[in-house]
């Protein structure tokens, strides 16, 4: 259900205090009040963005959050942080939503998987019962299919500027081409075994 005010009280005061919320959706951003409250506030506002916008994807296992703003899934990255979730950034080419335009536009997409879906769940979640309900089909997944591993993140450009300075193909890393190509497309992150493997190989 949507929800309307037409107070103008109500939307002075988001102007003045949630302002990084009105610049439409490209510019849209985390307000500085709500990154400087605690973790329990910072959590509600990750909830209801998270119930809003986000998808639990069961086959790739994993939750996925799309925005147009560079800004918001930066920030987003960072303040999932301190609730020790890892996630994955990833730049894609995507259909604007909110015009009638068949319009290509750059989208930030957030990913979290493995054992970061379960402290997802745990310190933050979702508000309806059909999301709770999602997860707990995600968690059964993650947690048949043994992803509760390690993640490193930020290293993906970083594999492949030390590749492309060896002169090294994708299947000179040391672990199989299509596991190594994930990485580069920035599909997934390499845990930290793998990140030894590519390392011992590279000597």
């Amino acid at each position: 259900k949507d929800i309307y005010f037409t107070s103008k009280a109500v939307l002075e005061y988001v102007e003045k205090h949630f302002n990084e919320l009105m610049g439409g959706s490209k510019n849209k951003d985390i307000p500085k009040l709500v990154l400087k409250s605690s973790n329990e506030v910072l959590a509600e506002f990750i909830k209801a963005l998270f119930e809003c916008d986000s998808h639990v994807n069961n086959k790739k296992r994993q939750i996925e959050y799309c925005t147009i703003s560079k800004e918001l899934a930066e920030n987003i990255q960072l303040t999932l942080l301190r609730f020790g979730i890892v996630s994955l950034l990833k730049q894609k080419k995507s259909f604007a939503s909110n015009t009638e335009e068949k319009r290509i536009v750059d989208s930030y997409e957030i990913i979290i998987s493995g054992k970061f879906v379960k402290k997802y769940s745990k310190k933050i979640s979702y508000c309806s019962t059909n999301k709770k309900q999602q997860i707990r089909k995600l968690l059964s997944e993650v947690t048949k299919h043994n992803t509760n591993i390690d993640l490193i993140p930020n290293i993906n450009g970083l594999l492949k500027r030390v590749r492309l300075e060896n002169g090294l193909t994708q299947s000179q890393m040391g672990i199989p081409r299509p596991t190594y190509a994930h990485f580069e497309q920035n599909n997934r992150l390499p845990s930290i075994d793998t990140a030894k493997k590519i390392a011992k190989h590279l000597g």
